[in-house]
């Protein structure tokens, strides 16, 4: 992601065409009769349901319950096949390679809405996954051991505020991770998470008081629930579910901000027909309505019964992916609504949708707009430059915050792929060459301006298990630096942040099974160790840009304290 801000100071014959008529005219009335005939002779073969989860998950029960049901229906017969794994990226994948209207793919939508953010290079494009019908929200809790003395949300925080780091939290890869790692940043607080790749491991744990914490689906956790080694603290559902009456929502408890409906449904391939769709999701409705064992069924695996047609599910979907969108530009986010409340001019560009960011900027009376951005091609980051210079006349400043990291997959040196590689490369330090180069000339004309370029501090002390990632940081050092040489005597200043000394929350996650082994490497020259929240850095890069650094160009300037530099 970059940032630019412009400070205020800037101010045939008749015979054919009947033919054509006539034509027209035939065919009108068999096009009106298509799409009810297309959706009556629908299934004509087998219908697959596949699976991001596996044989035994609520999402499962609630697919064979349905399967039973539509295959007497529908004459033909209807099969569930699981395809964990990947984190949803298997089934998905699986799915749209088949671009067939009778493979349907079963999921929770938490399984892929934070897939742009989380993996480079993803093997589909969210409209290939087409909502025909919601089934059921899944009732997700906020459960932690018995042993532990927290018998309300409010106390467990308590408990975190007072031993900062020192409890834990497990995640499994997802949008739920998301949700609660902002969280905690906006709260001020520390936690460390615990990455699983199978979430009935983590539920162990939990049991075990291993874990401290866990964001996760009531089927999951209910065995350990009934055995008495778990309490659930609260539901991220916006209303009390049936099978945990007597727990709170987490609005209920004064966290609406962790409020989060699990969605659970049917999508079919982006080009099929509307009728289909609503045939689909009408069968299912009536199904359902004739068998109330269904119902109850789920209910007893964790999940509330919740039939909505194409168009409700559609707009519920594309709300959970803003919100998503909306934790996963947090950073951004804290940057541009600190700039513009200072009295910037702020340009948010971006690869993703900025409207979001946006939108919070004007709320505040900021005066912004947003730019559609791929740092790592030249021609879209000269189109951010035109666009600043066309909206605010100047640029004075560019925080470079391009960063590729959550995509990327940790490992010995010698796993990682060539691929990855590049990607690190193209984006880590080609993108902010790229809008360098871009907003450089702008500067001059002006008399000058200032470059931030955020760095890593693994590129100081050589984060093992990631050398990609570290590469390119390390490069973003000496980019810096080589710059500050050269435009120096244009006044333009360029300096790098270096933030995040301690494994957080995405680094575990890139890590995974060897984190332990890089965290120990850090722990080496740690001063102050503490996770990271955005507002570390603001000021920092306030005062990079501000008329009070005016002699301060070619640094590296660690910010969270957590190495000290040499």
């Amino acid at each position: 992601m970059s940032r630019l801000f412009s400070q205020l100071r800037a101010q045939e014959p008749m015979c054919k065409a009947r033919r054509s008529l006539l034509s027209l005219g035939l065919l009108a009335p068999l096009m009106l009769s298509a799409p009810a005939a297309l959706g009556q002779s629908w299934p004509q073969r087998t219908v697959k349901f596949l699976l991001p989860l596996g044989p035994g998950s609520g999402v499962d029960i609630g697919a064979r319950l349905l399967a039973d049901r539509l295959s007497a229906r529908w004459g033909q017969p209807v099969v569930v096949e699981n395809r964990p794994g990947g984190d949803g990226i298997v089934a998905i994948g699986a799915f749209v390679s088949a671009h067939d209207d009778h493979v349907l793919l079963m999921t929770p939508t938490s399984s892929f809405t934070a897939h742009p953010y989380l993996h480079a290079n993803l093997p589909y494009k969210p409209s290939d996954l087409l909502p025909i019908t919601r089934v059921s929200n899944t009732i997700i809790t906020i459960a932690v051991p018995t042993s532990l003395r927290a018998g309300s949300l409010d106390q467990m925080l308590e408990l975190v505020r007072a031993q900062p780091g020192k409890l834990n939290w497990a995640g499994v890869t997802g949008a739920l991770d998301f949700l609660f790692a902002v969280f905690l940043q906006r709260k001020g607080l520390s936690m460390t998470k615990v990455p699983y790749r199978n979430p009935v491991e983590a539920a162990n744990d939990l049991a075990e008081g291993r874990v401290h914490m866990y964001m996760a689906a009531l089927a999951i956790v209910r065995p350990q629930l009934q055995t008495g080694n778990i309490k659930l603290l609260a539901l991220t559902n916006s209303i009390r579910a049936p099978a945990a009456p007597d727990v709170p929502t987490v609005k209920e408890a004064g966290y609406g901000e962790l409020t989060f409906d699990g969605l659970v449904g049917l999508f079919g391939p982006s080009d099929m027909p509307s009728e289909i769709r609503d045939r689909i999701a009408a069968d299912i409705r009536s199904v359902v309505a004739a068998d109330p064992m269904i119902g109850e069924r789920l209910a007893a695996t964790g999940q509330m019964l919740n039939i909505g047609g194409p168009a409700e599910f559609a707009r519920a979907t594309e709300e959970q992916r803003d919100k998503v969108t909306a934790i996963a530009h947090e950073l951004g986010q804290e940057y541009a609504r600190y700039l513009a409340g200072l009295g910037a001019r702020v340009v948010i560009a971006d690869v993703n949708d900025c409207g979001h960011t946006l939108k919070l900027v004007q709320a505040e009376k900021g005066a912004a707009i947003s730019a559609k951005l791929d740092v790592a091609n030249a021609a879209s980051a000269m189109d951010m430059a035109r666009t600043a210079l066309d909206a605010f006349g100047r640029v004075d400043a560019l925080i470079n915050n391009a960063a590729l990291f959550g995509g990327l997959k940790g490992g010995r040196f010698d796993t990682i792929a060539e691929t990855e590689w590049d990607a690190a490369m193209a984006v880590n330090v080609k993108g902010i060459w790229n809008c360098c180069k871009a907003v450089v000339p702008a500067m001059r004309q002006a008399g000058g301006g200032s470059i931030v370029n955020i760095a890593s501090l693994a590129a100081t002390y050589g984060m093992p298990y990631g050398l990609h990632y570290t590469t390119s940081k390390a490069a973003v050092i000496g980019l810096t630096r080589g710059l500050a040489r050269e435009l120096g005597r244009d006044n333009i200043r360029v300096n790098a942040l270096a933030p995040s000394a301690v494994l957080t929350e995405g680094a575990r996650e890139f890590f995974a099974e060897k984190a332990e082994k890089a965290l120990d490497t850090i722990r080496l020259g740690q001063a102050i160790a503490r996770n990271l929240n955005p507002s570390d850095l603001l000021g920092a890069v306030h005062w990079l840009v501000s008329d009070s650094s005016q002699l301060v160009t070619g640094q590296t300037i660690a910010v969270d304290g957590g190495t000290v530099m040499h």
